[in-house]
């Protein structure tokens, strides 16, 4: 390329005085003033040779430094069109694309650099970063191990590969790349917090919280380091630490809505919905686009039984992503919650057709068609629930009560027995399987069944008061009645354990105390058993 004389001796003056950008990935000025002048430098240097592919590069450098990507693409661009196999140009051309997001003229650029330099090691690298942007992440594998096989020390490829093997969810191979990258270069905190993610991925909390623990003290002003850590905290139920770490990032970035989140999540599990709200309130002003922060306050709302509200931000959540089967789920169950289950139905459909292997919904759908005594329609919900899912104990628990209700105890029992066999810890369970023992007079089995329920949950009232109706058939009165007075101290307002003590009141020849109980059974709502009193001449 020609350049004027005069111009090689304006460029020799000024070596002295400002450095100049030859390099396609110069390291940036300390400050913005440095740049400036470096700027002004680069303008004269274009003015006295307009035809200077180099200058244009170097000056879309300063740009890029500036972050003034528009204004250095035009610059790449220029210099592209004075030299149209300008390698450097290309590549620096593509990191401006890649920053302001135009991902496949990256693509085209760095691929435009291989076709010139097959052997360029850092390109690879960067075209990899782009898949990975696009979530192309088998195809940024290729071109991290392309760049290995060049460049076999390339810690930040390692990392990257890392990163794409992580998306992936393929934890082992991201874990042995962020090794390598380690023993390649232990100065550089972001390797350690990637390591650290990954091994809470791995369920490996420990070692994770070592890792970023070491990412902090490298770096204490990177924000997404105290939120990694108090997630892994948060797993291990170490909540105050967890909370502590997220108030930390908050701290250096009161605008990241994931902390306040993330502190949501904590706040629920510790069941403290109150504070989970507020936060996940929080997070909503700073970020109201985030459907996930939606659904995780409209589950706060729902455990605190304030199901319209919940409703509302299962709505807004649905509105933001509609592709989201979780969210229409769970807004079915806010619906089954007040009753309304035909809405519960038509979310639940919703979830199946965006999930058609979504047992979860099959289940839900299940019970809403029970609720409306809709057995067989239950009961084939359960089914495909079971087959999509087999090893859910509450589905064989729920497919059983649909058998109880359609007359077919021996099915029943067998599907009870199965969620027993899946998990014996549950009294529902039990209770379930000895009311149809109990139905069918097998009061010993039914027996057995109501005493493992009250192992498991003494704070059962209706395992008490079914209890209470065995032993009485079993003419164990006193026992009966001792577990009828249980069941009233755990639920005073349960009205058929008032009913069953009145009857075995009667039994003991105790008719004013049993009158009692009648009247206050239908106090409650009711007063079957105060009218047949009454009719017989029992009660006044």
């Amino acid at each position: 390329m020609k350049r004027s004389l005069f111009f090689h001796i304006f460029i020799f003056c000024l070596l002295g005085a400002l450095p100049i950008y030859f390099m396609a990935e110069a390291s940036p000025p300390d400050k913005n003033t440095s740049s400036e002048k470096a700027l002004e430098f680069w303008d004269k240097a274009i003015r006295l040779d307009p035809e200077n592919a180099q200058s244009f590069n170097n000056r879309g450098l300063v740009y890029k430094n500036l972050g003034r990507y528009r204004r250095a693409i035009e610059d790449y661009t220029y210099s592209i069109r004075l030299d149209p196999n300008y390698e450097d140009a290309f590549y620096n051309r593509g990191v401006a694309y890649k920053q302001v997001g135009e991902y496949q003229k990256a693509l085209e650029d760095y691929t435009q650099v291989l076709e010139l330099d097959p052997y360029n090691a850092r390109t690879y690298r960067q075209r990899g970063v782009v898949f990975k942007k696009l979530e192309q992440y088998e195809h940024a594998i290729q071109d991290y191990d392309k760049a290995l096989n060049l460049k076999p020390d390339y810690a930040l490829a390692y990392f990257n590969r890392g990163v794409a093997y992580k998306k992936l969810g393929q934890y082992r191979k991201a874990l042995a790349d962020y090794n390598r990258a380690i023993d390649l270069n232990s100065d550089n905190p972001w390797f350690y917090n990637n390591r650290g993610v990954t091994l809470k991925n791995l369920k490996q909390y420990r070692a994770a919280i070592e890792d970023l623990d070491r990412a902090i003290q490298m770096d204490s002003k990177i924000d997404a380091f105290f939120i990694n850590r108090g997630n892994a905290y948060a797993k291990i139920g170490n909540h105050d630490h967890a909370i502590q770490d997220y108030d930390n990032a908050i701290a250096l970035n009161p605008n990241r809505a994931q902390a306040y989140n993330n502190k949501g999540v904590v706040y629920k599990r510790l069941g403290e919905y109150e504070m989970a709200i507020e936060n996940y309130g929080q997070a909503i002003r700073i970020d109201p686009s985030d459907a996930d922060i939606f659904f995780n306050r409209g589950l706060a709302y729902k455990n605190l039984g304030k199901y319209q509200p919940a409703i509302a931000d299962f709505t807004h959540a649905i509105q933001i992503d509609p592709s989201n089967a979780v969210f229409f789920r769970n807004r079915g169950v806010t619906y089954k919650k007040i009753e309304q289950y035909h809405q519960a139905i038509e979310n639940y459909n919703e979830a199946i057709r965006l999930k058609p292997d979504y047992a979860l919904a099959y289940n839900n759908r299940g019970v809403a068609h029970k609720k409306l005594g809709h057995y067989e329609v239950a009961l084939e919900n359960y089914k495909h629930a079971i087959s999509l899912e087999s090893d859910n104990a509450w589905f064989y628990n729920n497919r059983g009560v649909a058998y109880k209700n359609l007359d077919r105890p021996q099915k029943a029992v067998e599907d009870f027995n199965h969620a027993i066999h899946l998990n014996p810890k549950i009294d529902e369970f039990y209770i379930n399987r000895g009311n149809v023992y109990k139905n069918f007079g097998q009061y010993q089995l039914a027996l057995q069944d109501f005493d493992q329920a009250i192992q498991l949950n003494h704070e059962n009232s209706r395992t008490y008061n079914s209890r209470g109706i065995i032993l009485k058939n079993l003419g164990q009165i006193s026992k009966a009645m001792a577990d009828f007075n249980t069941a009233i101290k755990l639920d005073p307002a349960y009205a058929s354990a008032f009913i069953n003590r009145g009857i075995g009141h009667i039994s003991l020849g105790n008719y004013a105390q049993a009158c009692e109980d009648f009247r206050k059974a239908c106090d409650l709502g009711d007063c079957t058993y105060l009218t047949w009193a009454k009719n017989n001449d029992d009660c006044p």
